[in-house]
């Protein structure tokens, strides 16, 4: 399959390179523990830290199956089991680092069937998505977080030891934060050397305090 199709640019659903390393540096400088994760397990892999762009547009990341690449070449069902973000336990003082690639998810509600490798049956569903590349520009890096942790998993009466993470702090594989009541910001301004080298990863620190 080509760039085009039927007229159709269809090389503007693959998915673009990462564009920018942000690097995201979350600290407890509050007195108390701190839990980060999400409020419940629902089978989609939440990020510990959120970005908006300047016009206040969240940039989810992109999502694990039916990217329009894959649709695009003849596979279109997803057999992703159900993942989610283990919960990360952070002492006073311990900090957690993460990475942001600067690609966001867009969905496709229907690819046009010109981009298709082999013909599909008129019934046969062509929603996708794809990774689209940040461009220059202001970002608002945030992340929440709660002050209690409990068990996403309702057979278990507990989520077992909270195991050491390389990352920072530790995490517990099926715990959940459901009242996250902190919450902490800041902003980052990556201008076009930035998004087009990626050499050097910004920092975006994001510090909780009492």
């Amino acid at each position: 399959m080509g760039g085009t199709g039927g007229g159709v640019n269809c090389t503007s659903f693959r998915d673009a390179d990462a564009p920018a390393g942000v690097s995201v540096h979350i600290v407890n400088e509050t007195s108390g523990v701190i839990y980060l994760g999400q409020k419940a397990i629902n089978c989609v892999a939440e990020p510990l830290f959120q970005v908006h762009d300047q016009d206040g547009m969240e940039l989810f990341p992109p999502g694990p199956c039916r990217s329009c690449q894959d649709v695009m070449s003849g596979s279109y069902a997803c057999f992703a089991n159900c993942p989610w973000t283990p919960a990360v336990t952070l002492q006073p003082g311990e900090a957690l680092d993460q990475a942001w690639t600067g690609l966001f998810g867009v969905g496709v509600q229907e690819l046009p069937r010109a981009c298709l490798s082999a013909p599909l049956p008129l019934e046969a569903a062509t929603s996708c998505s794809y990774a689209a590349a940040a461009q220059p520009g202001k970002f608002t890096f945030s992340a929440k977080a709660g002050t209690a942790m409990e068990c996403g998993a309702p057979e278990a009466s507990t989520c077992g030891a909270c195991q050491p993470n390389a990352n920072g702090g530790c995490i517990t594989i099926q715990g959940v934060v459901p009242l996250p009541t902190l919450s902490v910001e800041t902003t980052l301004t990556l201008n076009a050397e930035d998004v087009v080298s990626g050499q050097h990863p910004a920092l975006a620190e994001l510090v909780f305090k009492d």
